[in-house]
Order: structure tokens, then C-alpha cells, then sequence
């Protein structure tokens, strides 16, 4: 990361930033008042292409317009905005395929308004929220059929594996050949991969290395995360949503 601070205890961000991936890679940039962001953000994908525009007041809230893109080019996400910066306005979300994943509405303060829907991947309801200025005020829930839900939960639900990832990644490419080329040139030790791993809506598993590492290791952690069993998706909103994560992998040789 790399900004610049009002303060000397350098809690204070104010002036240009710029975020980074492990490579160098920038990965986002854009301002900073008094660790509020103002003015155009943008965040970029590793392959260099923008996946997210927004433009903030010095309030802290959007205004104008924002958009934001999955890595392949699809439209997942579009605001519009009051542009005088009130927070009023409306966000719509996407799945990949241009289906809506959300709809909803912000009154003064960007706070929630009115009614809040999400869909599932299908374009069946998953749950209708009510809000009065912020206000929570309830909340009904639908099957993927269409039918009334009685019971649940519309935060948010950590992805469950059901089984040891470790054990499982052990046991089934200890033995691999990649490994065994590894284990040729005479490489021992431990190293410890970074990985963005990505848990899909249908529970399979991709990853995406962050750390330098050597070549029969980049080339077996993909092959490895899709070998893994399916893991019970994230959940929001009564609907399963893609979850993102950090996870460091570790090797012992």
C-alpha cells in the first residue's frame, strides 16, 4: 500500500492511494479525505482489467454511478446515485449470466429504504427484506420452488467443507508427479503457498497463487483445489453467494 497521511502516527490517510497484489500489480487506486474516500475509485483484476469504478463525496457516500465486474467482462453489480452526494439512490446486483441477484433502494444517509429483494440463480425470490429509513422492519424468505420459508437465516453463512482439506490434500498427491519431480531436484523442506481461493456457488473450489513459488508447485495447487470434494457454499441473504478468501497452504517435502 502506499499513501499519504495527516498525521505523524500515520492513522490519518489523506491524498492519492494506491493498493497492491503481492507481484507489484496495482490493485486498487483512488483518494483518500481524512480517511474518507472521495473522488473516482478504481480496483483492477489480476489480469489488469477494471473490475470496479465508484466515485465517492467527501461524505463518505456514493454518488454518480458504480460499477463493478467479474474477472471475465460480466456486469455484477450498478449503482445510481443522488450526484449531490446524499446517499439516496439504488443498487442492483447480477449474476454472470445477467440474471438479477438484488435489488434495492437508499434514502438520505444511504441508508436502506423500502423493500430489499434477492433471487436466486434460478429468478425465484430467496428473500424479500423492509426497512423505514434504515429501520429494520422484517423479513420473508422463499425455497429455490417458490414457497414460503418459515425459519431463516439471511446473514451471512461461512462455507463448510466437512472434511480436513489438509488430510484429504495429503493422502490424495503426496505421491503425485509433480511432487515426485520436486523431490528429484533435491527441494526439502517446508514452504508455505498464498493462495485467493475461491469457494463457487456449486461448492466446487479454484485458487489463484499469490506467492512466488517453484514451478511444480504453481502447476498442482489448480489441479489439487479441483480434486477437492464439493464444500457446502456461502450463504446471503437465504441464497448461496461465491466466497472469497486468503488461505495459506502449507508443504512439507
Amino acid at each position: 500500500m502506499e499513501s499519504t497521511y495527516l498525521d505523524d502516527s500515520l492513522k490519518i490517510q489523506h491524498g492519492k492511494t494506491y493498493y497492491y497484489y503481492r507481484n507489484g500489480q496495482v490493485e486498487s487506486e483512488g483518494d483518500y479525505f481524512e480517511n474518507k474516500r472521495v473522488g473516482l475509485w478504481k480496483r483492477y483484476g489480476r489480469n489488469g482489467k477494471l473490475i470496479d469504478s465508484a466515485r465517492y463525496k467527501s461524505t463518505g457516500y456514493p454518488y454518480y454511478k458504480a460499477y463493478r465486474w467479474d474477472t471475465a467482462g460480466h456486469l455484477i453489480f450498478k449503482g445510481e446515485y443522488d450526484i449531490k452526494g446524499s446517499g439516496e439512490g439504488y443498487e442492483i446486483e447480477y449474476y454472470p449470466k445477467g440474471t438479477v441477484s438484488s435489488y434495492g433502494k437508499y434514502t438520505i444517509g444511504y441508508l436502506k429504504d423500502s423493500i430489499w429483494t434477492y433471487y436466486y440463480e434460478n429468478g425465484k425470490i430467496s428473500a424479500i427484506e423492509v426497512f423505514d429509513s434504515g429501520r429494520f422492519v422484517k423479513v420473508e424468505c422463499y425455497t429455490p420452488e417458490g414457497n414460503v420459508q418459515e425459519d431463516c437465516d439471511t446473514g451471512f453463512v461461512y462455507p463448510e467443507y466437512g472434511y480436513d482439506p489438509a488430510y484429504f490434500l495429503y493422502n490424495e498427491f503426496r505421491y503425485h508427479p509433480l511432487l515426485t519431480a520436486f523431490r528429484e531436484r533435491n527441494l526439502k523442506g517446508k514452504i508455505e503457498i498464498i493462495t485467493e481461493m475461491t469457494v463457487h456457488r456449486n461448492g466446487k473450489i479454484s485458487a489463484v497463487i499469490e506467492s512466488e513459488t517453484y514451478p511444480e508447485i504453481k502447476e498442482l495447487i489448480p489441479i489439487m483445489m479441483q480434486a477437492l470434494p464439493t464444500w457446502k457454499p456461502a450463504y446471503y441473504k437465504n441464497r448461496p453467494i461465491e466466497w472469497v478468501s486468503k488461505e495459506v497452504f502449507p508443504f512439507d517435502f
